[in-house]
């Protein structure tokens, strides 16, 4: 037969795509992915990232469920309501566990579950003194036996080495005397007095401390009861996450 004759053998059916090897890389970089988050997590103690991981209730601060490990730099993301990132280093991620650990003992030993309540939500650790915890009804000089409490708490979240963010709130009911003209000045001054106990007595240092009040308009309970409002009368200190998501 001729050599015009001839055809050739890839004339003779469907070419071969090799889409194969698509899918096989594909199952590589799933395989490495999965082996990078095993041996990162080596690195945690896993008591505490249980513990942690069992205080969210549903929905997760520092590692939101289902959300891949980044490949390189073992980052671990979460993804808040107001659309801000937490990423942390496994060793961040360690240190974050530590102090919510650490506190969330100390609240327990000293029987302080009806005073401090210590949680995870999109920003960090979220410290919430509730109602006459640090201040009497009205004022806001932080009292005698809540130093204690202050004290031990700054020194645990001093080795976060995060800012920290004191936020004061009010109830609704409005307060007009000569030192609060209304509950904005009231909520700021608990906070500024927070952060200025934690500069002046624990040496913390300031420019990783910020002070804010907001009033009665940041609630967490209904107003209208007796018992929401106890639990609107409140004091956050929030351990940021992350320096950037301040």
């Amino acid at each position: 037969m001729s050599r015009r004759g001839r055809r050739s053998n890839s004339d003779d059916g469907p070419q071969d795509s090799k889409e194969w090897m698509n899918t096989y890389a594909d199952l590589m970089s799933l395989l490495l992915t999965f082996f990078v988050m095993i041996f990162s997590l080596s690195t945690i103690d896993i008591n505490k990232y249980q513990a942690l991981i069992q205080s969210l209730q549903g929905y997760l601060g520092i590692v939101k469920e289902g959300q891949a490990l980044q490949e390189t730099n073992v980052q671990l993301e979460t993804q808040g309501s107001a659309g801000s990132n937490i990423a942390a280093t496994d060793t961040d991620f360690e240190d974050i566990a530590n102090v919510y650990q650490d506190v969330k003992e100390y609240i327990e030993q000293s029987n302080l579950n009806n005073s401090i309540q210590v949680s995870i939500d999109e920003r960090g650790i979220l410290i919430r003194f509730l109602d006459t915890a640090l201040f009497d009804t009205g004022k806001a000089d932080i009292k005698p036996q809540a130093e204690v409490i202050l004290n031990n708490v700054g020194e645990i979240i001093k080795k976060a080495n995060k800012p920290i963010r004191v936020e004061g709130h009010t109830d609704n009911v409005p307060i007009h005397n000569e030192k609060f003209p209304s509950n904005w000045e009231l909520s700021t001054a608990r906070a500024t007095n927070v952060v200025r106990y934690f500069i002046e007595k624990l040496n913390m240092n300031p420019p990783m401390l910020s002070a804010v009040g907001y009033g009665e308009y940041h609630p967490v309970a209904d107003n209208n009861t007796v018992e929401g409002r106890s639990k609107n009368r409140r004091v956050d200190i929030i351990i940021i996450g992350s320096p950037n998501d301040e």
